[in-house]
């Protein structure tokens, strides 16, 4: 009998993982399905439960841990399924970004979103410049 608490929905979308603990590494994997506070992921390398992990989605950025780990054999030959419990999300980071520049010297950090520009020099995707009356 299943005893999840919330239900699982399928996604099969394909993310970048980074194993955050001891030597860390990244690779790709596939989120198999998801719910409110967890997701299997298909893996090409097993993760220790317990461990720290990082997963990258178009824009977005998930905090978790992985809480099991199973060799499944998956479209790809043979993997691993990790449920991750997830910790945190961090999302719409590319609108976070332009927010982050509107109040800067216009030079984002270096791990901000940047759109290329017609002549093919990465550029913020908004600029705008802020002045402040410094009169008395």
């Amino acid at each position: 009998m299943d005893q999840r608490r919330e239900p699982r929905y399928p996604i099969g979308e394909p993310v970048t993982v980074t194993i955050l603990s001891g030597n860390r590494s990244t690779h790709e994997a596939i989120i198999r399905n998801g719910s409110g506070n967890g997701l299997a992921l298909e893996m090409p390398v097993p993760v220790k439960p317990g461990t720290a992990i990082q997963i990258d989605r178009e824009d977005s950025l998930l905090l978790g841990e992985a809480v099991h780990c199973s060799p499944q054999a998956g479209p790809a030959g043979a993997g691993f399924l990790v449920g991750v419990l997830l910790e945190c999300e961090l999302s719409q980071l590319s609108r976070l970004a332009r927010m982050l520049e509107d109040f800067s010297d216009g030079q984002a950090p270096a791990w901000c979103p940047r759109d290329p520009s017609p002549g093919g020099v990465p550029q913020m995707a908004l600029k705008r410049n802020l002045s402040f009356d410094q009169g008395g």
